[in-house]
């Protein structure tokens, strides 16, 4: 997923406070339920500021917790969107 931020409506240490409280960031290789090595947690930085930001932001949260963190930073690629679903579609691929 790529995300669009709006800087006069929010922050990047802002996002980044929302993503470390969504995940588990000291599972290597997945979360909750989705377990393997296509599920690690990964933030991908655009710039040297974000990385670093993404990078204290990671200290800070091992310290808070007091265990190694997993989650990987690395540098953004090229993104390729996915394919658009319509809702009706949707729909009938989970009520099979």
């Amino acid at each position: 997923m790529q995300i669009r931020l709006d800087p006069d409506r929010s922050s990047y240490d802002s996002l980044l406070s929302w993503f470390w409280y969504n995940v588990d960031p000291t599972q290597a290789n997945g979360q909750i339920c989705d377990y393997g090595n296509q599920y690690p947690t990964v933030i991908f930085t655009h710039n040297e500021k974000q990385e670093i930001v993404a990078k204290t932001r990671r200290t800070r949260t091992g310290q808070e917790i007091g265990k190694r963190i997993e989650t990987q930073i690395m540098k953004a690629g090229k993104f390729y969107p996915g394919r658009r679903i319509s809702p009706e579609l949707l729909q009938e691929e989970f009520s099979q």
